[in-house]
């Protein structure tokens, strides 16, 4: 999977109900559907040395997680999964 590949984004058709003039078309995150161990290699490796939380999980623990696990632990307030998807998904981070 190429850079310019993942810069590009989808877009999708999301509901809100039942109604269908409640649709609205909403981007799809460019990691969507990738797994943690698919973005490290895309980033610099010095985000493996930031500081986490306490209670956060090692990156061996979320290396298997696809991006929308790792953003709904994020929204769910889990220890560290904001920190770390801040790290993955900052452009500042990129190779």
């Amino acid at each position: 999977m190429t850079k310019s590949h993942l810069r590009e984004s989808s877009v999708f058709t999301h509901s809100r109900g039942g109604n269908s003039s409640d649709q609205e078309n909403v981007m799809a995150h460019r990691f969507s559907s990738m797994k943690v161990r698919q973005i490290l290699p895309l980033k610099k490796s010095s985000i493996r040395n930031a500081p986490l939380p306490l209670g956060s999980p090692t990156w061996d623990e979320i290396h298997d997680m696809i991006w929308e696990e790792l953003d709904a632990a994020a929204r769910r307030n889990e220890p560290g999964f904001k920190t770390i998807r801040k790290l993955l998904s900052d452009q500042r981070f990129d190779r």
